[in-house]
């Protein structure tokens, strides 16, 4: 079995509102920014790649003492492990072109998003997201 590692992150704003991206390519797969973690990076190499990739982020704070892992068996039978760390930003939100549109959305709105993705896609991944989700509320305090 073949590991694949990603690395993402929970972006919020000063108003505790969490950033998911939608993707181009499958209408109703919301998702936080992450991507693969390449040959020769470090995870904050990577994290800080995709985050730039992906909404054009360059100006952000990672919050110290937050790393969560979530890993689970994908499609191709591969472990794909996620690797997710909690960032702070206010900078506006430009989408590459592997993203259709954004959404910053609040802790009920995020519980709910993970739900419905959960019921939809029956993928445990979504499970442990709002897991990593819950813990980021409480690690903040909202």
């Amino acid at each position: 079995m073949q590991e694949e590692i990603s690395v993402g992150a929970l972006v919020f704003n000063d108003n505790y509102e969490f950033l998911f991206l939608r993707r181009r390519d499958k209408k109703d797969y919301w998702e936080f920014p992450k991507g693969h973690k390449e040959e020769g990076e470090d995870e904050l190499t990577t994290l800080k790649r995709e985050l730039k990739e992906e909404c054009n982020l360059t100006d952000y704070k990672i919050v110290d003492g937050f790393r969560r892992v979530s890993s689970y068996i994908n499609s191709r039978n591969n472990l794909r492990i996620i690797v997710v760390y909690l960032v702070k930003t206010n900078q506006e939100i430009k989408l590459s072109d592997e993203h259709e549109q954004f959404a910053w959305l609040n802790k009920e709105e995020t519980r709910k998003l993970f739900k419905e993705m959960i019921q939809k896609h029956v993928i445990p991944k979504y499970s442990q997201w709002l897991e990593i989700a819950e813990d980021a509320f409480n690690y903040l305090q909202i």
